[in-house]
């Protein structure tokens, strides 16, 4: 693992990002959970929406995987500039998503876009699943979409499909919007929460100050990584007005101390560092450092990623 670490810091990268077969693994290698998401199940007969004040201008259509295969990457290209956390996608992995392995799986699974005058603005792929008490529910295995209206009309879709008692979500974003558009935010049933995405901060000086922040800030950092020495040591985080940062190494008191599984954590903005101050993760040395720090990192949407 060090190997790995000092060539991905040779080849000039930010950090390794991975999805965790095992929890316990990783943390003693300075990743931190950085991506939280969750399971969700809707029941059919309390999926009711608010209403709209005037008609919707789109339309949801069933598209081929050709089709599909020709117009999501787009939407999501677009989508996923929108969201931190969120990686690309190459080729095999959108074949894996909109193709199917076998004539079974291929009778129950369904691709949709919402379009506005011809423009796809949003897309669904789900597949139809067969409950033990032989009832069945939708199974989404992806919603992305760039406007509210598209999001609103995808799942107006998938909570309206015939024959079918449940809609399913996993994973998905913890500040999942649906939950806002139902008359009954009750029936979004939160099933599972777990992580998504472990975090490695390879260049802990380059990866904080590639990120945007909000407002204008500063804070003194103690960084503590033992398979990253290049890593160690106290930096300043100093944040300008627009969001842009700089971070330099300098001999001002410490704020705050943290290792390399803490900044995986935090540095995407979807935890916040007083929580780990809380649970011993990390620690504040100069009183209001935690709150001024998860200010400047915080993060509206949430990050996730539905590509690991």
């Amino acid at each position: 693992m060090e190997w790995h670490l000092a060539a991905a810091y040779e080849r000039g990268e930010l950090a390794i990002v991975l999805e965790a077969s095992e929890g316990g693994i990783y943390t003693r290698y300075g990743f931190g959970v950085a991506v939280v998401g969750a399971d969700y199940r809707v029941a059919r007969s309390q999926a009711a929406l608010h209403p709209l004040e005037s008609p919707p201008s789109g339309s949801v259509v069933l598209v081929t995987p050709h089709e599909a295969l020709e117009a999501f990457p787009f939407v999501f290209d677009a989508a996923r500039r929108a969201r931190v956390g969120e990686i690309s996608r190459d080729q095999v992995s959108w074949d894996e998503l909109v193709e199917v392995a076998t004539p079974a799986d291929r009778a129950t699974r369904s691709r949709v876009v919402h379009q506005v005058d011809g423009l796809i603005d949003g897309y669904a792929v789900y597949r139809i699943a067969r409950l033990p008490d032989r009832s069945r529910e939708v199974v989404v295995e992806e919603c992305c979409a760039v406007t509210d209206a598209a999001y609103r009309a995808l799942f107006a879709h998938l909570l309206d499909i015939d024959l079918t008692i449940a809609c399913s979500l996993a994973p998905r974003p913890l500040d999942e919007p649906l939950r806002h558009l139902l008359l009954d935010p009750r029936a979004l049933e939160t099933t599972a929460v777990r992580d998504v995405s472990w975090l490695r901060v390879v260049d802990a000086r380059a990866g904080l100050a590639a990120r945007r922040y909000r407002g204008r800030g500063a804070v003194v950092l103690e960084l503590r990584d033992d398979r990253c020495p290049w890593n160690a040591g106290r930096v300043a985080l100093v944040v300008e007005e627009d969001g842009t940062a700089g971070v330099a190494p300098t001999s001002v008191s410490a704020e705050l101390a943290l290792d390399a599984a803490a900044l995986g954590t935090v540095i995407l903005g979807g935890t916040t560092i007083g929580a780990l101050c809380r649970a011993g993760r990390a620690e504040e040395l100069a009183a209001g450092a935690a709150s001024r720090f998860d200010r400047l990192a915080s993060c509206d949407p949430l990050p996730f990623c539905d590509s690991m």
